[in-house]
């Protein structure tokens, strides 16, 4: 499995940017997986040959350090922009 941040939902069309390689992107549709999932979610994924999902585990620890790192990034932009 690898790790993924889903970068955004669009119906059920999820876009997935690979952790740590964030230049490969996989777009996969799956009406069931997109209803459980919201942007920013980090999740592990393993694909089957055909494409689809085979498993994957929502990594919950993972997506709310990552969203902490966000917001502390954006707080500390907009602190400059306000100077």
């Amino acid at each position: 499995m690898k790790t993924y941040t889903v970068d955004f939902i669009d119906g059920d069309q999820i876009t997935f940017l690979e952790r740590g390689n964030e230049d490969h992107k996989v777009i996969i549709t799956d009406e069931a997986l997109s209803k459980k999932l919201s942007d920013g979610v980090v999740i592990d994924l393993s694909f089957r040959d055909d494409g689809s999902v085979h498993s994957y585990k929502m990594l919950i620890d993972e997506t709310k350090q990552t969203k902490q790192e966000s917001e502390r990034m954006l707080d500390k932009i907009l602190k400059k922009t306000k100077k």
